[in-house]
């Protein structure tokens, strides 16, 4: 028994050691993950088959064991080879590290590589573990949202899908890309918006959808064909020309659930296996585009609403007072037939005695057809002219060869190349008095409803000359349109205000991160000089780009009613200093003089939303030292005490540059309107003016401006506000005292000032300046109490600058605190 003991052991380890084995085994297998593990020899150790399937290893490769070889194999796949082996041999001559990175294929794969050591609980080193997957789905996926969100944030119209289309293309590795809404005149045929020709942007045209791929699109769904595309709809005129080979479309649909128009790309060569992604990208885009042809079709309504309702004006003036009927016809079909956009516009008066007859009294003609003056249209024997003078509805007729009321004068129509007609009669207290006709020579014209409704309702206002209580009904009823259309237009941009003012977060946290890291890295003391000076330009072209984008989402948050004051007590006197040490140095590039000229009685402690001030201020001054060549800019300060609140600041920034042209002062309060100075123009978004004259109203004020041309500019404007009582004042400064941070005692305010929070508080923070989250860092500032607001103002200026590391060293230590 007692010589058995250690056989038995030794059995038991064995079963253990092939029982965690096995465990071992099962856990990689069920990985979502390609894992691979190389022993400290650079010996395969152990794989899981996901790993040989990620990258497509041959048996024989994979059982004989040796990495080198594996690696040699693998490298063929890869985009920067040199790249790879040069990483993997870092990370074996550094066996403590961790490391995660992301790999690029040459067919355009991209994997996430992670890699740690394999150590024992004493340190021993045991090799390496490898973890792979594929994120090529997912990246596709970013790239979409990013140029849908980045490429049409500001655009719109054109622009808009001119953007869409060579980003679907660049998206989806396709060479061409479309987009197309309904014909007006058909629902079987579309016109283009944008089309894009894998390598510029072709002309606009328009196809019939009949025997084309877009017209499975009208079931509502996704469509896609791999390959063959000419094969299967062989009479589609434009797929040979393009020598298309696959296809995938997505239809566009309205609120409504109404189809409006397609997006389409097509391809050259096969299409690969269908995937999600591909579906999501042409949804975001299609969900997006939407939004965007419906607010143009509002828009577009709009316009026409407006030129309709400017004609009718138009005829009602000419006939409240003239007394020249002629002219009020001419005028009639003037604006008709170019509204309209018809080959000929006709008024006809009506004779009933001594036999009836329609004389042809005014006529718009387009001078590429013949005109019809002095030409007698019988009407005896003409059962359509007949329908017309009997009936106040008008009478349409797309195609003439097929219209049988239209027989007896046939020869007529063919004379004179009419192909599509439209008539309605006038009249005058139910009795016809003539009529007006519109004639398409062009081509065959399916007339809209909104086009029959509004030449009835000229011919309404030319019948009833002188019946003022029909005119003025009308002019109501049209009046209530435009103002239902213009109230769509203000909903569809209040809905486009409401989406960019809620993507504050989606566009900053990237950018954020862009510039931390940037930031982060130019401390490599590694890093060459070519190589710093990259990350210069990433660092400051990041910046540039957050405040253009921090310009256009304030303005969208401000025209989506988001915009608050947020009001607090703070030292005005310290803001000013901060204002002036920050554009002084501005101001000697220049060679200018910055005055201040600060009143006696300048309160120090006011109650006011601080950042918004300083916002203004700062855009103010920085507009004044921009447009000044010589001479100075000067700010004046100045406080009007009152008995009771509030009280008012006011301020005026003067300058002794170029000034403002008269054509741009009306407009210079406008979004995305930028000032010149003689050939120089402002650069950023235009936004400045517009958000500061937001602010200042906010706050109580408004912001007006007084300008001559090359002697300067004085803008000016006041605000409210309220002052501290004598024990508050007291109190406040002495918080101030006790909570300001400077670069000096970052010591005193690690043990000391964040303690004020909970440590979990702390590791947030702490954490997220580590992420360089931006948005998360405020988010944590917004919860510090109000008697501690200059601890708030430091960290809140911390990461306005990026300096996360600052905020990293505060934080650190004090997570357990």
């Amino acid at each position: 028994m007692v010589d058995n003991e250690p056989i038995n052991q030794e059995n038991h380890l064995y079963r253990l050691l092939s029982r965690n084995n096995a465990l071992l085994k099962a856990q990689q297998d069920a990985a979502l993950d390609g894992i691979l593990v190389i022993d400290e020899n650079r010996q395969v150790f152990s794989y899981n088959q996901h790993f040989c399937k990620l990258w497509q290893i041959p048996k024989d490769i994979i059982n004989r064991g040796n990495s080198r070889e594996l690696i040699a194999y693998v490298l063929t796949q890869l985009l920067q080879p040199e790249l790879f082996i040069e990483k993997v041999n870092y990370l074996y001559e550094h066996p403590e590290e961790i490391s995660q990175d992301k790999i690029y294929f040459k067919d355009g794969r991209i994997f996430d590589r992670y890699s740690s050591p394999i150590q024992s609980s004493a340190g021993e080193y045991y090799g390496r573990i490898w973890c792979f997957r594929d994120i090529t789905e997912h990246q596709r996926r970013e790239q979409a949202l990013r140029l849908i969100v980045e490429g049409t944030t500001t655009q719109i119209g054109s622009e808009f899908f001119h953007s869409c289309v060579r980003s679907l293309a660049t998206i989806l590795k396709m060479r061409y890309a479309l987009i197309a809404e309904f014909s007006l005149e058909s629902t079987d045929k579309v016109q283009t918006l944008a089309f894009w020709t894998g390598e510029e942007f072709g002309d606009n045209f328009e196809y019939d959808l009949t025997f084309t791929p877009c017209k499975q699109l009208m079931n509502g769904k996704i469509h896609r064909y791999r390959n063959s595309i000419q094969y299967l709809f062989p009479q589609h005129p434009y797929l040979m020309s393009l020598e298309a080979e696959s296809y995938i479309g997505i239809p566009i649909i309205n609120n409504s659930g109404k189809i409006i128009g397609l997006i389409a790309a097509f391809d050259t060569k096969a299409l690969p296996e269908n995937t999600e992604t591909e579906e999501s990208i042409l949804k975001i885009f299609a969900a997006r585009t939407g939004a965007e042809l419906e607010r143009k079709n509002v828009e577009t309504a709009l316009l026409k609403q407006i030129e309709r309702d400017s004609l009718l004006q138009q005829i009602t003036q000419k006939i409240r007072h003239s007394l020249d009927s002629q002219q009020i016809f001419q005028t009639t079909v003037n604006q008709v037939g170019k509204i309209f956009k018809v080959s000929r516009c006709h008024i006809h008066s009506y004779i009933n005695h001594p036999q009836p007859q329609v004389p042809l009294v005014a006529e718009y003609c387009d001078p590429n057809y013949p005109s019809m003056l002095g030409i007698n249209i019988p009407i005896n024997g003409n059962p359509h002219a007949e329908k017309v003078l009997t009936q106040d509805a008008a009478y349409s007729v797309p195609n003439i060869a097929l219209e049988s009321f239209l027989q007896p004068i046939q020869h007529i129509c063919d004379q004179w190349e009419v192909k599509s007609l439209l008539a309605v009669r006038t009249s005058e207290r139910g009795e016809a008095n003539g009529s007006i006709v519109l004639h398409q020579c062009d081509r065959i014209r399916n007339w809209r409803k909104d086009e029959i409704e509004f030449l009835e309702a000229v011919a309404a206002q030319v019948g009833i000359a002188l019946a003022q209580a029909r005119l003025l009904e009308q002019e109501k009823a049209n009046t209530k349109l435009l103002q239902l259309a213009k109230n769509q237009a203000e909903a569809a941009n209040h809905a486009k205000s409401t989406f960019l003012a809620n993507m504050s977060h989606e566009l900053r946290t990237p950018l954020n991160a862009i510039i931390g890291f940037s930031g982060l890295m130019q401390q490599n003391s590694q890093l060459n000089i070519q190589q710093q000076e990259y990350l210069k330009i990433i660092n400051r072209s990041g910046k540039s780009l957050l405040n253009l984008i921090n310009d256009v989402l304030e303005m969208a948050k401000i025209e989506a009613g988001q915009t608050k004051l947020n009001s607090a007590p703070f030292d005005l006197h310290s803001l000013l200093q901060t204002l002036w040490s920050t554009f002084q140095p501005q101001a000697e590039i220049k060679h200018l003089s910055l005055q201040f000229d600060l009143a006696s009685n300048l309160p120090q402690y006011i109650v006011a939303d601080q950042s918004k001030l300083q916002q203004i201020l700062s855009n103010l001054l920085s507009n004044a030292i921009k447009f000044t060549d010589k001479g100075k800019a000067t700010l004046k300060v100045s406080f009007s005490p009152k008995p009771h609140p509030p009280f008012s600041l006011y301020f005026q920034i003067e300058d002794t540059g170029c000034g403002i042209i008269p054509e741009e002062m009306d407009k210079l309060f406008q979004p995305f309107v930028q000032m010149t100075c003689g050939n120089q123009v402002e650069n950023g978004t235009g936004l400045g003016l517009a958000i500061s004259r937001e602010f200042v109203q906010l706050m109580g004020g408004d912001l007006q401006v007084e300008s001559i041309p090359e002697k300067g500019s004085i803008f000016y404007f006041h605000i409210t506000v309220n002052l501290l009582e004598s024990a508050e004042t007291s109190n406040f400064a002495t918080q101030k005292t006790a909570v300001y941070l400077s670069e000096n005692l970052q010591e005193e305010i690690t043990s000391k000032n964040l303690r004020i929070m909970s440590p979990e508080w702390i590791s947030s923070l702490h954490q997220a300046a580590i992420e360089v989250d931006a948005d998360r860092v405020l988010r944590l500032i917004q919860r510090i109490p109000a008697q501690y607001q200059l601890l708030a103002e430091k960290l809140t200026k911390l990461t306005r600058n990026y300096d996360f590391d600052t905020i990293i060293a505060l934080s650190k230590g004090n997570e357990n605190v």
